[in-house]
């Protein structure tokens, strides 16, 4: 405890977990706290909110030409990425920077929500949705396509128990669906 104590006073604390074994969990800045250091006695950290702003601005403009251009069909975009019925203009892809990479060419393709999507090539399929540990077919995220269908899926979900130094592992249901959030939904 006297160690603890010591602590406290010099290192600008965020966060104390009591264990039951008589320690405890100290999560810290390496900075000094406001009671040893002068005003001007700072650390600079290497991050600028300005310039990442800049970054991902310049990268939603950029990606707004694919959005607005009558030329393609879209059916999905991301910060980064977008999916589109037509092959995108050669000039477009490739390794240098502002460039595109093309993942997939997909024959069939289905896109139910942000992160939630799959398609089928000419070699494989794929399915990428966001928080589902267990990977499921291609067909099965298809029945999602009916109106008030669900899709119910399980799998393993870690918890920690810092204070016993021990993890948990419980079996959950993932409940996947299409919901109206940010979207229009059209049924047949």
């Amino acid at each position: 405890m006297k160690k603890a104590k010591e602590l406290y006073s010099k290192l600008n604390v965020t966060n104390i977990i009591v264990l039951k074994n008589g320690k405890e969990l100290i999560s810290f800045f390496n900075e000094p706290s406001s009671a040893d250091s002068s005003e001007n006695d700072f650390d600079i950290k290497n991050v600028s909110v300005i310039v990442s702003s800049m970054v991902t601005a310049a990268a939603r403009i950029y990606m707004s030409q694919f959005k607005i251009n009558k030329g393609y069909i879209l059916y999905y975009t991301d910060t980064d990425s977008i999916d589109i019925v037509s092959e995108l203009d050669p000039k477009f892809i490739g390794k240098k920077l502002g460039q595109m990479k093309l993942e997939h060419i997909f024959k069939d393709a289905i896109f139910l929500a942000q992160k939630v999507y799959g398609g089928i090539t000419d070699d494989y399929e794929y399915v990428r949705i966001k928080g589902l540990k267990n990977p499921i077919k291609f067909n099965e995220l298809k029945t999602l396509l009916k109106k008030d269908s669900k899709l119910k899926i399980k799998q393993e979900k870690w918890y920690s128990d810092i204070s016993n130094g021990k993890f948990h592992i419980k079996d959950e249901i993932y409940t996947l669906m299409v919901t109206d959030n940010k979207r229009n939904l059209l049924y047949n």
